[in-house]
């Protein structure tokens, strides 16, 4: 039997080696010192107040220790409230736990790399990998809710989603080739996506060789992958739209398409049943290629929205709060039958939608961005749009966008009007501000009487593209007064 005291330094060591690692005690020091001198050198004297405050201690601990240091408790008190102190902390916490998304919503893409990158910064994994890439700099240009979204993805491994925000040939590069989905999408979207161009291009006539042979002779038969191309290449995006609005199953050839395809192949130096046989695989090609385009698109309207469309969406509602034009959308959008989802139909619903007389959009722009992006998404940048007359809809982008700017949308502006009914109005009304139309589209402005409501109203719409406050001078001096008066009183 062993002797369980020659076990002992091997299970203590194999313990040791399992536990979790505490974080080095320099780790909270060095992110510090990395976000204080990328945010602002300036503030460096504020470096153990930021330290005490990232530790989780409260404002007021923090300002008492800062205040030993400083001889000066209100300069401390100052400090430990100030916004930019408070940033600070808010980022220096974000990044010491590898929160790398957060780090980019409360900087930007430059700082994100920044800080991220710097020597001794903690944590790896994907997003951070990612950052710190050369690849990074191809979408640190773009908005930031894309880059929010795009970082989103990588961290999920939302890999069809990634796809979407930066498109087939970057994504490929920042998917682990060992990734069950690499190839798929990789080869799949990226074959099925770019081979739009050609095929348009067939069907307008550019093929000019061997256009008879596709029909008789006895010459060798082209390849099946050329066969492909001219025949079946814009296939897999009717099957998609099929699967996706009618819910068909069976993505490969119709007989209509089968039938031609064998009879090609028989008639050229192939037997019946391999022909048979060459048409069967290139059937499965089809259903292949159309059910990996089907799920692709199916995530482009939640993908869209959430990069391109929700950040509008408190501005947009405030701009109509004092009009129908939030309900009249929705009761638009839910009216529409699919043979109309189209953007002449978002173009002309009603004038709040685009103005023709004044020459102003302030919800049809949502539509025409997103057929816009939308198209790149599923066709290639700059290919054009495969539609298919007869379907409803037409074309697998007028479904994305009446999903993503129509359905979605026109559902959170509705919450988000609700949300300025029920907790916005009241308490700004309380304060002393009361909502009036700024113009003839319904903007919402709240007119304060008193300086404290307008300050509480301007933090409230802070960021949003208009103004939406106002002051009544006269009546907030009158109410200053009266205040004044009574503190005199008492």
């Amino acid at each position: 039997m062993p002797n369980p005291h020659r076990l002992l330094p091997p299970l203590l060591l194999l313990l040791l080696l399992s536990a979790p690692t505490a974080p080095r005690a320099d780790t909270l020091d060095t992110v510090i010192d990395v976000v204080l001198y990328a945010v602002d050198p300036g503030l460096a004297e504020s470096r153990p107040l930021v330290k005490c405050l990232a530790q989780g201690h409260s404002a007021s601990t923090c300002a008492e220790q800062y205040a030993e240091q400083q001889a000066n408790q209100a300069v401390a008190d100052a400090m430990a409230s100030d916004p930019k102190v408070r940033l600070i902390v808010d980022i220096v916490t974000a990044a010491n736990a590898g929160k790398w998304i957060d780090v980019l919503e409360l900087t930007g893409t430059d700082l994100l790399v920044q800080i991220a990158c710097s020597a001794g910064m903690p944590g790896g994994g994907p997003v951070k990998s990612f950052v710190c890439s050369g690849l990074f700099g191809q979408v640190a240009g773009l908005a930031k809710p894309v880059v929010r979204e795009i970082l989103v993805a990588i961290k999920h491994k939302d890999w069809m989603r990634l796809v979407a925000l930066a498109g087939p040939d970057l994504a490929c590069e920042i998917i682990p080739t060992n990734d069950p989905l690499s190839g798929t999408l990789c080869s799949v979207l990226g074959e099925v996506i770019g081979a739009v161009g050609g095929a348009l291009s067939d069907a307008a006539g550019a093929i000019v060789d061997k256009v008879g042979d596709l029909i008789n002779g006895e010459s060798p038969h082209i390849s099946y992958d050329e066969y492909y191309a001219r025949k079946f290449s814009l296939l897999p995006f009717k099957r998609a739209q099929e699967r996706i609005v009618n819910g068909r199953q069976g993505l490969g050839l119709d007989p209509g398409e089968w039938n031609p395809c064998v009879n090609y192949f028989d008639s050229h130096q192939q037997k019946r049943d391999t022909a048979e046989k060459t048409c069967n695989d290139l059937g499965r090609r089809l259903h292949h290629e159309a059910q990996v385009l089907a799920d692709y698109v199916e995530t482009l309207p939640q993908t869209h929205f959430d990069a391109h469309i929700r950040p509008l969406v408190k501005d947009r509602t405030a701009e109509l709060m004092m009009s129908d034009g939030v309900e009249a959308y929705k009761v638009f959008v839910d009216q529409l039958p699919p043979g109309e989802w189209t953007r002449l139909s978002f173009l002309t619903g009603r004038p709040a939608f685009f103005d023709f007389q004044k020459g102003e959009s302030l919800l049809f722009d949502i539509y025409q961005d997103c057929a816009f992006r939308m198209d790149d998404m599923i066709y290639g940048q700059g290919q054009g749009v495969v539609a298919f007359p007869g379907m409803t809809p037409e074309s697998l982008l007028e479904w994305g966008c009446y999903q993503a700017a129509g359905k979605r949308f026109a559902e959170a502006m509705i919450m988000e009007r609700l949300r300025i009914l029920i907790s916005v109005q009241p308490q700004l009304v309380d304060a002393g501000c009361d909502p009036r139309a700024a113009n003839s589209q319904g903007s919402i402005v709240f007119k304060c009487n008193n300086h404290s409501g307008f300050a509480l109203c301007r933090d409230t719409f802070k960021g949003y593209r208009q103004s939406h406050c106002s002051i009544d001078m006269e009546a907030a001096s009158r109410t200053m007064g009266e205040e004044i008066a009574a503190l005199l009183g008492a």
